[in-house]
């Protein structure tokens, strides 16, 4: 992986340094050709301002003392120049060589425009600039040709280019250091965090990545460190919900196994003896039953597959009826349930999943009160949403375990009894709802409860 981030990023770096090297060269070159062009068309100007000044009393001068005062006044140490009438015909030159070969005009030179071109020498292949400058000699027309080398210009600009090339090599060797160096600077981290999540993939959950990391990549080290915390602390909470869940099934299982020996081995049981037993049977029984339910219910919440079947109902009525099923068990403990500021309220949901969150709420409640206290159950309307408050006054919960008590599998204390899902389970079917849980507890004061709930109001009939 270095080495492809390394490769993608020199990649870019030469590819830029190549188009910026390439921009220089046609830069400079254009720089210096115009130069030359610019110079030699500015002498050419400025000469035939003069000679149209200080020659316009010789209308009638011989053609061959012309040619040299046109030679005389436009000639530049700078280039050779050539002077072709427009048939392209060199008529004299400022080397003193005859030329006889013709020069090709074209037509825009004729029409007057300074044509500039660079060409090879047909005898010497030396590489030179012509620059063709129009010019009217009294009713006449001339071409200059200016010819200059190009050789010196081109060696100055090879020197350039190679110490462009230079500079841009080191750039390029220094950008790799760095870039190799911030390669690392990623992949290192990358490797290490992989090969933490590899040994946490092998079940070895006790491997943290450094918290040295920043940016991205120090949340990604800081998730999945949180993800072994959370993996080891489920872990935990599912060993003792096995420990836990053991103990429960055991126990009415246990009674069902004794009572039923006893009931079918011994032949002195009276009617009152086997009805009694019969009665423990079915309780442990349908205790069995509560445990399974809450296993289904908490593995169709984890699954996503359980539905709700929603209608409207009276909530106040399922609240008293459940109540009452559950004064029974709250007279056990001579505990008191009563329900305050109750009125008529429909509300929108699934009846019975409602119920069942009732029951968790207030049995809980009842499990953790004291003897000869009180439950108080408050339930609140307004426009939108319903409240329903179970306070009791019992034996508390420590703000420590408050933020876990609706997690799955945990309890306040390991030896306490139950699988651990019930508040689970109720703000799953909640949440399914819409609505909200909060729990307020203080140890030796009591819990409250407070469900919210989405309402669909009706008028009343």
């Amino acid at each position: 992986m270095t080495n492809r981030v390394v490769l993608n990023f020199m990649a870019i770096i030469l590819i830029t340094l190549a188009l910026s090297e390439c921009v220089f060269a046609v830069t400079l070159r254009t720089y210096y050709y115009q130069n030359i062009s610019r110079m030699i068309i500015t002498h050419a100007d400025t000469s035939q301002d003069l000679f149209n000044r200080f020659n316009q009393e010789n209308p009638s001068e011989e053609n061959g003392k012309l040619l040299s005062s046109i030679l005389k006044s436009f000639d530049t140490r700078k280039a050779e120049l050539q002077v072709l009438n427009t048939n392209g015909d060199v008529l004299t030159s400022s080397s003193g060589f005859e030329v006889n070969q013709k020069v090709h005009l074209k037509p825009e030179i004729l029409s007057g425009k300074k044509v500039i071109d660079v060409a090879k020498m047909p005898d010497t292949g030396e590489k030179v600039m012509n620059i063709y400058v129009p010019i009217q000699i009294y009713s006449g027309t001339y071409v200059l040709r200016y010819i200059t080398s190009l050789e010196d210009v081109d060696d100055v600009l090879t020197l350039v280019y190679a110490g462009a090339a230079t500079i841009g090599i080191i750039i390029a060797l220094i950008v790799f250091i760095i870039s190799l160096r911030f390669a690392r600077s990623i992949v290192d981290p990358i490797t290490n965090i992989i090969s933490a999540a590899k040994e946490m993939a092998k079940g070895h959950f006790n491997i943290r990545v450094d918290k040295k990391y920043k940016n991205e990549l120090g949340e990604l080290a800081d998730t999945l460190n949180y993800m072994a915390d959370e993996i080891v602390k489920t872990n935990k909470l599912k060993s003792e919900f096995i420990s836990s869940i053991s103990h429960e099934l055991r126990t009415p299982l246990t009674g069902i196994k004794g009572w039923s020996e006893t009931m079918l081995l011994s032949r002195e049981l009276d009617r009152k003896d086997f009805e009694e037993g019969l009665n423990i049977i079915a309780s442990e029984t349908n205790r069995l039953i509560e445990l399974v339910e809450d296993l289904l219910d908490f593995s169709r919440l984890q699954s996503n597959t359980l539905k709700l079947y929603k209608d409207n109902f009276r909530f106040d009525e399922l609240l008293k009826e459940v109540v009452k099923s559950l004064k029974i068990k709250a007279k056990e403990k001579n505990i008191k349930i009563e329900i305050h500021q109750l009125k008529r309220t429909v509300i929108h949901g699934d009846k019975n999943r409602l119920k069942q969150v009732i029951i968790n709420t207030i049995d809980n409640a009842i499990k953790f009160s004291r003897p000869n206290s009180t439950i108080d159950i408050f339930l609140k309307d307004s426009y939108e949403y319903i409240t329903l408050i179970v306070k009791d006054y019992g034996i508390g919960i420590s703000e420590e375990h408050l933020p876990y008590l609706t997690q799955s599998f945990y309890q306040v204390s390991s030896k306490g009894q139950g699988s651990g899902l019930g508040l689970s389970i109720t703000k799953q079917i909640i949440d399914l709802h819409k609505g909200k849980i909060d729990i307020k507890s203080k140890v030796n004061e009591g819990t409250t409860i407070s469900i919210q709930l989405p309402k669909l109001i009706l008028e009343n009939k």
